[in-house]
């Protein structure tokens, strides 16, 4: 099984290469993790490829960096562009899974469970109409969110357990050295060590 993992350098991104690893341990040769880095015009641009750079060292696996059109911060239907654009570069690399990052407490509409099930919906009408070269069905590939029933103190949790380094990660939506302490992710991280009761390795400009 080959497995293409989307990866903006966070916990949920690491827990995923974790948990890919994991899947394809018993399918080596056959089986391989690869990671996809997308630059959007994201603030914390740098950071977050820096933090997946790291992260795929080490864990031994190839990334793939993708510059998009698109202007930074949040855009309407971010979230869907990014799956398609993988599930595109899936199929042309002959991938058989593709995993992405929604998690049980994302506040965003495009990240609920509802839309997430329609999201799903559309790509299994969408997907039988990906045609090879030779104008026959493409293989499937599937889209699976598996952090999707997971807060952060669960996704902490086990990520701990796969022995996640995450003093690697990177989950500030602010650029800088350190994280800021301040953002709506720096928080959700801090809380979800805490909840965890898993000493929390980043530091912070603000302490909370």
């Amino acid at each position: 099984m080959r497995i293409l993992v989307l990866c903006s350098g966070g916990i949920k991104s690491a827990c995923l290469i974790g948990l890919a690893c994991k899947e394809i341990a018993n399918d080596v040769p056959k089986g391989e993790v690869r990671a996809i880095f997308f630059d959007h015009g994201q603030v914390a641009r740098d950071q977050e490829w820096h933090a997946t750079e790291e992260l795929c060292k080490h864990y031994d696996i190839r990334c793939y960096a993708v510059s998009l059109p698109t202007r930074g911060g949040w855009m309407p239907f971010k979230l869907s562009l990014l799956v398609f654009y993988a599930l595109h570069l899936a199929h042309l690399m002959h991938f058989d899974v593709v995993y992405y990052g929604a998690a049980l407490g994302d506040e965003r509409a495009e990240e609920s469970c509802e839309y997430l099930k329609r999201l799903q919906a559309l790509i299994d009408i969408a997907q039988p109409t990906f045609l090879k070269h030779n104008f026959q069905p493409a293989p499937r590939v599937e889209v699976e969110s598996p952090l999707l029933l997971l807060d952060r103190k669960r996704i902490i949790f086990m990520g701990t357990d796969y022995k996640t380094p995450w003093q690697l990660t990177w989950s500030c939506d602010q650029s800088g050295e350190i994280h800021c302490g301040l953002c709506t992710y720096c928080k959700r991280r801090h809380e979800g060590f805490n909840r965890a009761r898993i000493s929390d390795p980043t530091h912070y400009r603000s302490q909370f």
